[in-house]
This record gives structure tokens, C-alpha cells and sequence, in this order.
């Protein structure tokens, strides 16, 4: 696959985690879950993430700097309310769930459209124009031309996203 060096270890961490959750939800008496979280935007997100780098950038007059190796890269976004809104309901189910009743699933709570870097770079500054009335007019500057390019055009359309059962199950 086409994860970058730096972010297999943490891609096999989740993957533990969630096996690991998983098969204590078989075994057990008690419930357990799994939401499995794209990358969240919102207020107070990680200063590292591109997003919040890119709206700092660009509200600081500085242009926004996709990596030109990653721009393509297709992510799942999920926004932080809809993050508040899922752990609450799926607590209440949790916490009100009967013995003979089926155990909560594993739920993908993202947006089931996959964005690109260089995508959410353009968003970031239609809005950051939007709501400086124009003040701020950050440039997108793609950087790091060196790199060789590790995602494709195309490759965002080879993520297929379900979100049905996250709807179904948290409402």
C-alpha cells in the first residue's frame, strides 16, 4: 500500500488496538466498541495536522503549502461535532444494552466522500477569503519538489466509504 514510512507504524498500532478491542467484545460479558475516527477538523485540533497548519498559514498572510509527494493523497475527514454527537449516542447504547442483545459493531464515523491535501487546501482558502471578506487571499504553494510523488489523481477514486452502518447504529 501506499502509506508513507512514518505513518506505518502508527496505521499498525490502530490496527492492533482495534483487533485487540474486537476480540475482547467476543469474549466478554461486558460491551465494547470500536469508532474508528478519520482525521477530525475542528477547533483545537493537533497544531501538526495539515488542515490547522494550512489555516494558519493562511490567516497569517503566508501561503498555503501542500507537500508535493502528498498532495494527492486522499484522506477521511470527520468533523468534531459529528465526533461529540457519535461518542454520545454510542454510549447511551452501550450503557443500555440488554445481555441478549447484539453487541455494538465497528463503526467508521467520516465523511463518505475522501478529500485530497491539495482539496482541503483549496477550501481552506475559499474560506479563509469568505470570512476576511477578501482581506486574506492566501496563495497555495505546492513545496518539497524533490520528493517523488506517492499518490495519483486517480488513486482518490479507489476509496469506496460505507457509512450506513454509522448511521444506522448511532442515528
Amino acid at each position: 500500500d501506499k502509506i508513507e514510512d512514518r505513518a506505518k507504524f502508527y496505521a499498525l498500532c490502530k490496527i492492533a488496538q482495534e483487533s485487540i478491542i474486537r476480540l475482547i467484545a467476543e469474549t466478554s460479558p461486558k460491551y465494547y466498541g470500536v469508532i474508528r475516527l478519520g482525521t477530525v477538523l475542528g477547533e483545537a485540533m493537533p497544531r501538526q495536522t495539515a488542515a490547522s497548519i494550512f489555516i494558519d498559514n493562511a490567516l497569517s498572510g503566508r501561503p498555503i503549502t501542500p507537500y508535493k509527494h502528498t498532495q494527492h493523497r486522499p484522506m477521511l475527514y470527520v468533523d468534531i461535532q459529528d465526533v461529540c454527537r457519535a461518542i454520545e449516542s454510542f454510549s447511551k447504547i452501550i450503557l443500555n444494552r440488554k445481555n441478549h442483545e447484539s453487541r455494538p459493531k465497528v463503526v467508521n464515523l467520516v465523511s463518505p466522500f475522501p478529500m485530497t491535501i491539495l482539496e482541503l487546501a483549496r477550501i481552506i482558502r475559499s474560506k479563509v477569503i469568505r470570512l476576511t471578506r477578501g482581506k486574506r487571499r492566501p496563495r497555495i504553494e505546492i513545496v518539497g519538489k524533490v520528493v517523488k510523488p506517492v499518490y495519483a489523481v486517480r488513486d482518490k477514486k479507489l476509496f469506496r466509504v460505507d457509512i450506513s452502518r454509522a448511521r444506522e447504529l448511532l442515528g
